[in-house]
């Protein structure tokens, strides 16, 4: 498989690092066109001022890829982190230190399954909410994306079903996301973290492709162990170049998690934003293909707090 080095090209879309460096407390939302700048771009033709913001960005990177030196490539990189699960709603009920030392090492509590945690009903409107939200977007000329990805874990299922195959129903497309081990959030010994069967997925969401090689019993996860911020880096590093060196679409989705978003977009060169759940955010990212991957040893700073 082909190594890259990733870039979110800037000054695209609002950054919102700087605040999220200013207020610790502070969790971006999806933003009205998913903040992209109204801007002109290279190459631009007199009939480009009369676009909307998002076709004239659409039509740069057809342009950028028409005319990009072998071994670059420019995808829109959607990203979706999934609606409040049950994880979250306990976290709320009983307290983060309760829950970091007790109840997030439980498969279940009182009834509520902890382990692969679902969407509670809060996080099932609001992946409604983003639904709708997106169909705005793509009325003013934002690309629907041409390749899904998802976590394995329910709760990215569920949030990128019920966001975008409305919005393919609609458009008379199928709705045909593909599932990827590698998209799962930084594991901890949180049973949230653990993923449920091969067999469970396939029977519960029979609309996804399950990439090759994905095993029946979670491998990765550890009730002993927190996987290191490197590796957690690294494991992004791969997937995004797995991605890239196979699919050629321009616009792809991934639906993933708090920190698996924050860790998509430190490999992408940006600094940490921390995102509220049921949110949707953009990058433009450019791939410059290497000889070998870039190295995340060092890679500590901006990704300890979420």
């Amino acid at each position: 498989m082909p190594h890259y080095k990733f870039q979110a090209v800037p000054d695209i879309f609002v950054d919102f690092a700087p605040r999220c460096a200013a207020d610790p407390s502070f969790k971006v939302t999806t933003q009205p066109d998913l903040a992209i700048i109204d801007r002109s771009y290279p190459g631009d033709d007199e009939a480009a001022a009369k676009l909307q913001p998002w076709e004239r960005l659409a039509a740069y990177v057809k342009r950028l890829n028409a005319g990009a030196e072998p071994g670059i490539k420019y995808k829109i990189v959607y990203l979706t982190r999934h609606g409040v699960g049950d994880h979250n709603a306990m976290i709320r009920k009983v307290g983060q230190k309760e829950w970091d030392d007790h109840i997030s090492k439980l498969d279940s509590v009182d009834g509520v399954l902890l382990s692969d945690a679902r969407l509670v009903q809060e996080g099932i409107d609001q992946a409604v909410e983003l639904s709708r939200l997106w169909s705005g977007f793509l009325n003013h000329g934002a690309p629907l994306p041409q390749s899904l990805y998802s976590s394995p874990l329910t709760r990215c299922l569920q949030t990128s079903k019920l966001v975008f195959e409305p919005l393919c129903a609609a458009r008379n497309l199928p709705y045909r996301p593909t599932i990827k081990e590698l998209l799962r959030e930084r594991m901890t010994d949180h049973t949230c973290d653990r993923r449920s069967s091969k067999t469970y997925i396939a029977e519960t969401f029979p609309e996804y492709a399950i990439e090759d090689g994905f095993t029946e019993t979670d491998e990765l996860w550890r009730a002993d162990r927190w996987e290191t911020l490197q590796a957690h880096l690294s494991r992004k590093q791969t997937v995004l170049e797995d991605i890239f060196s196979s699919d050629p679409s321009e616009s792809i989705s991934l639906a993933m998690h708090s920190m698996a978003v924050a860790a998509v977009g430190r490999v992408c060169g940006m600094r940490e934003s921390r995102v509220r759940e049921g949110t949707s955010h953009a990058l433009l990212v450019k791939a410059v293909q290497v000889d070998a991957s870039p190295s995340y040893d060092e890679a500590t700073e901006g990704l300890q707090g979420l």
